[in-house]
């Protein structure tokens, strides 16, 4: 960890233990914040919000630097790196940058190719090797684990574990959905063994068209310090995220990716009279409401809306002590835990209201999100802002999603109905 992350860890704790002593204090007096305090929490609270945004893109700057330093490394023991070596993956050829700001300025049609490494899943995100596709005046590139890899750290839900699938075409997909288990019965000797089948059906997973535009001026292509393919990959894993992240969480599954909230059960209900807020006993209920090999999935973690989060920070247990722990749990992304598990901040997830599902726990490697091929398409055009000397790059993909799991590996919390 360098030293700009810890200072910055310790400036979150700071900034916790202030708004700490401000819950403390009114929980003891046993009785609301005053109007002057609730500004100070509230102000603490965007506070903290903004170190633990501070932490993420900390810790991204850091795996950036060591994918630098690895490619450096390569080129000084004279190793030929072609493409994304197994041992780093996120690592492409620090000449594909050439590569791609040649094609631009020349207009070449060329296709980029490089090697892509081979694992598919929410925990070890990758991407299978595809044709590049060339287009008249476009040049097409095929995209790497680095992609792949900013697509996970700005999507909640790939962050917290749902699985990462690769498909090379879009036609339809269906795969298995439980909604039952199979038991097995103590059985006498000679006795009649009972069937027990597993409740299992198809889910379909059809994918949709996400894409965007975005310009870069053709000095900065020229620029040889500017990162191109960095900065390209960056923004096309930001707004696809922010694209798809939506329809991940609420999406219908009619003419729109299957949201997890369209296949969930309610785990716990709150109490009439709370205003939809969850107790310290509802999360204990929530998380408990799974079935134990959820509960122990390396993928069960917590997601909620900002402002949610604020109000779980001042839950406490009865033994006065706060349920959310700041401490970022190493490699996660995630804003801190809750009872053990790791929490993700996203817009998509109920605020916390009447009748509102404002807390969604359980197992993230239930929820299937699906890319399909042959590739992203990325593709260029120098004339549609000709007179602007701009430009233009187009980032299209096909994204899909679905829950296939409806057994109860991901609950809700839902709000009480007064």
């Amino acid at each position: 960890m360098s030293y700009v992350q810890n200072l910055v860890k310790d400036s979150r704790r700071r900034t916790w233990e202030k708004a700490k002593i401000l819950a403390d204090r009114a929980a003891n007096e046993n009785r609301n914040f005053t109007g002057e305090e609730n500004a100070e929490f509230i102000r603490l609270s965007a506070e903290l919000d903004q170190l633990d945004a501070r932490l993420v893109d900390l810790a991204r700057q850091e795996n950036r630097s060591a994918e630098s330093a690895a490619a450096f490394g390569a080129l000084e023991s004279g190793r030929v790196v072609s493409g994304s070596p197994a041992s780093r993956p996120g690592y492409y050829d620090p000449s594909l940058g050439e590569q791609l700001r040649d094609a631009v300025l020349r207009k070449n049609p060329a296709p980029i190719d490089f090697s892509l490494a081979g694992s598919r899943s929410g925990y070890s995100p990758g991407i299978e090797k595809r044709a590049t596709l060339t287009t008249s005046g476009n040049v097409g590139i095929t995209w790497g684990d680095s992609l792949v890899q900013e697509l996970v750290e700005q999507s909640s839900v790939l962050s917290a574990g749902a699985f990462l699938l690769m498909t090379e075409s879009g036609e339809e997909y269906r795969i298995p959905r439980s909604s039952g288990f199979s038991t097995a019965t103590l059985v006498a000797e000679g006795a009649t063994i009972p069937e027990s089948d597993p409740g299992l059906g198809a889910a379909a997973l059809p994918v949709y068209k996400f894409g965007f535009l975005i310009s870069v001026t053709t000095e900065l292509a020229q620029d040889a310090s500017f990162d191109l393919v960095g900065y390209l990959t960056s923004q096309a894993a930001i707004a696809l995220a922010n694209g798809f992240g939506k329809y991940a969480i609420t999406g219908t599954g009619s003419g729109q990716p299957s949201g997890v909230a369209n296949g969930i059960s309610v785990g716990v209900t709150g109490a009439t009279g709370s205003g939809g807020k969850p107790s310290a006993d509802n999360l204990f209920d929530l998380q408990t409401s799974l079935a134990s090999p959820y509960l122990r999935s390396p993928g069960a973690a917590w997601l909620m809306e900002t402002s949610t989060l604020g109000y779980i920070r001042t839950l406490k247990d009865s033994m006065n002590r706060y349920l959310f722990d700041i401490e970022v749990l190493e490699g996660t992304g995630s804003v801190g835990s809750l009872l053990g598990e790791p929490v993700y901040l996203d817009p998509g997830v109920d605020a916390i209201g009447l009748g509102k599902q404002s807390l969604l726990f359980g197992d993230w490697s239930r929820f299937y999100v699906r890319i399909a091929g042959p590739n992203i398409r990325f593709e260029r055009s120098d004339e549609f802002a000709f007179d602007r000397d701009l430009i233009f790059f187009r980032c299209l993909a096909r994204m899909g999603s679905v829950l296939v799991d409806n057994t109860g590996a991901i609950k809700s919390f839902k709000g009480g109905a007064s």
